[in-house]
């Protein structure tokens, strides 16, 4: 004789897993993708971390340079409906037991697959761009957001020329030499007269002086408009005469009105001084004695390329892990400790070999070793970072990619 429990019981099941099979089915609509989004743009943060690293790293052993752009991450989605069909026998159903639910439905899967296009950087563009020596102007727009002037200058300033009594001497930034700390102190000898950066524009006369009839020809107002002139009545003329104008922006050295030792140098370098009388990226200046200062004399600063700060950093890099200096350098100045509001360090770049931790900003292999930036203790390393990873990609257009490569991962 059947149990008629058992039978009440299986009779219960019907009912309960045709409910779970409708609000499974009907309920596809509320994945949220979110965190793959999120994982993609994770994915994408660390390989171009470790693409500009891994370089850095390169650069230190003097091993080329290999540089790609990942383009894009594509990545489909989808549920599976389930595989219970409404129309099994109820007769089947009733004989479920318990546990032999699962047997009849099959629940949701989730499928999602990925492409990632990547293109190497290797066309004749990018190299322009990553060869070519940095404006004044780049400079300039990284003083503008706040970062420490010395920071900014011990990474992109490759030389300062020091001419008086027509004898010069240079300062090389360049960490591996022995004398590396004079170039070191006569740089915090500027920033503390005021070095800085400044953009300058303004109008330059263009073509020759005009009577009233040539300044008003509709053709000649025509092309002049064209070219992005403009048209100015002659300053000081004593009939009517007229001056094309042409606009003009360019950024330079100069030092600050409220430095130290402002009152004793020439207007044409404090900033916003005659901007005619200075070259672009030269400081032409007469100093006093004193301080390691100048009388007479005149600095010229050379900035460096791209691919001289990569270098930069690969001979900081040599000198921690290989020579043993584990700081070669540090920023010193009181503008530098005012903004490492964190207290992490005042190392310009920080790298560990074959020490690495769980919680490393960055993380490479190369040569069977391990090289890393570690979290704790890194100074400026993480605004070292983001900042050469602007100047790579400032080096990019869209006529600088190479066909790209797609891989597919799922």
């Amino acid at each position: 004789m059947k149990n008629p429990v058992m039978n009440k019981n299986r009779l219960y099941t019907f009912p309960i897993l045709l409910a779970l099979f409708l609000s499974i089915t009907g309920c596809q609509k509320a994945v949220d993708f979110s965190s793959f989004s999120e994982g993609y743009d994770k994915a994408i943060e660390k390989t171009a971390n470790q693409n500009v690293f891994l370089n850095i790293v390169r650069s230190a052993y003097q091993k080329p340079m290999h540089f790609a752009s990942v383009l894009g991450v594509f990545g489909t989605s989808s549920l599976s409906s389930p595989s219970a069909s409404l129309t099994t026998p109820i007769d089947q159903v009733l004989s479920l037991s318990r546990n032999g639910a699962s047997n009849l439905l099959t629940l949701p899967s989730f499928i999602q697959s990925s492409s990632v296009t990547v293109s190497p950087l290797t066309t004749a563009e990018f190299l322009e761009g990553f060869l070519t020596q940095l404006d004044p102007s780049t400079l300039q727009f990284y003083t503008s957001q706040g970062l420490p002037r010395e920071l900014i200058f011990l990474l992109m300033i490759d030389s300062i020329e020091i001419t008086v009594d027509g004898s010069t001497e240079s300062y090389r930034n360049d960490p591996v030499l022995p004398e590396y700390s004079d170039f070191t102190e006569m740089l915090n000898i500027l920033i503390t007269m005021g070095l800085t950066t400044e953009t300058v524009s303004g109008f330059s006369p263009s073509g020759p002086v005009l009577n009233e009839r040539q300044a008003k020809d509709p053709l000649r107002l025509s092309m002049a408009a064209s070219a992005g002139l403009l048209l100015s009545p002659l300053e000081g003329s004593v009939s009517d005469e007229y001056q094309m104008l042409a606009p003009f922006e360019y950024s330079r050295f100069c030092f600050l009105q409220t430095g130290q030792d402002a009152e004793i140098l020439p207007t044409s370098v404090l900033c916003g001084g005659d901007e005619q009388a200075v070259k672009k990226g030269t400081l032409e200046t007469s100093t006093k004695n004193g301080r390691g200062k100048l009388e007479g004399g005149s600095v010229k600063i050379v900035t460096r390329s791209t691919k001289g700060v990569f270098q930069y950093l690969g001979k900081l890099i040599y000198q921690q892990v290989e020579n043993g200096n584990s700081m070669p350098v540090t920023l010193t100045s009181a503008e530098s400790k005012r903004y490492n509001f964190r207290a992490t360090g005042d190392a310009l770049f920080v790298v560990k070999k074959n020490n690495s931790r769980r919680d490393d900003i960055v993380s490479v292999n190369f040569g069977g070793d391990t090289y890393s930036i570690p979290a704790v203790d890194r100074g400026f390393s993480t605004n070292v970072l983001a900042l050469i990873i602007d100047l790579l990609n400032l080096s990019k257009s869209v006529n600088s990619l190479a066909p790209a490569n797609t891989v597919i991962t799922k």
